[in-house]
Parts: C-alpha cells; structure tokens; sequence
C-alpha cells in the first residue's frame, strides 16, 4: 500500500516509520501514557508537579513532530481502514468505546510495517 501521492515525504526528515516507533514509545511499552479524547493531557500532583502527561495516537504522533508528521499520521490512518483514508480516522479508532492499548499499539506496529514497505 503506497502512501498518497499529495503526501510528501521529505528525504531530510526521520522516515515516518521511524515516527511511528518514536510516537508508540511515548505512550509507554503498557500504554502507560496512552489515553483518550485528547491530544495531550498533562495530569498534575499537588504544588503543580506534573505526574505523567498522557496522548493520544494522534497526539504521540504530533508530539513527536517534524516534517513527515502528516506521512506518519497517514500510514497509522491506513492502517486502521480498509478503504477511505483520512488523518480523522485515527481520532475515531483511538477513541472508540472499549478499545484497548493493546490494539492501538497493533496498529502502530502495521502503520510501521506499511511505512517501511514503502521504503519509509
């Protein structure tokens, strides 16, 4: 599966493959940081010190940004749709009712697979 052609992939930034890892590491090897509804949420203790900051899929992505951050969305977006590929559809899968950090991480890992069949 090749990714749009309207999505460029500059040659000088990190290969969204390597996005992908980089996203699915900040959410934790348990998810840990992975959450819901939010791009990123920072969860506070007393006296303002910040205990974890939790993302997203999309957000993961986004925090980890550079120039090929719309590629890597794409792949993750292609990996969670059979047909209509849109960055939306990240939004959705990651918020569904009943949906598991185990399965987002699963799609990370075939967003990642997609992305280095391309050659990025």
């Amino acid at each position: 599966m090749n990714l749009p052609e309207r999505y460029v992939v500059s040659p000088d930034a990190p290969k969204p493959s390597q996005l992908l890892r980089q996203a699915l590491i900040l959410l934790g090897p348990n998810g840990e940081h992975w959450g819901k509804r939010s791009f990123r949420r920072v969860n506070k203790r007393w006296f303002g010190l910040v205990r974890n900051t939790v993302y997203c899929a999309a957000g993961a992505i986004k925090e980890v940004n550079t120039d090929n951050e719309t590629a890597a969305t794409i792949y993750l977006a292609m990996a969670t749709s059979s047909g209509y590929v849109h960055e939306s559809l990240i939004y959705h899968f990651n918020d569904q009712d009943g949906r598991t950090f185990a399965e987002v991480k699963a799609k990370f890992e075939e967003a990642i697979k997609l992305a280095e069949a391309d050659g990025n």
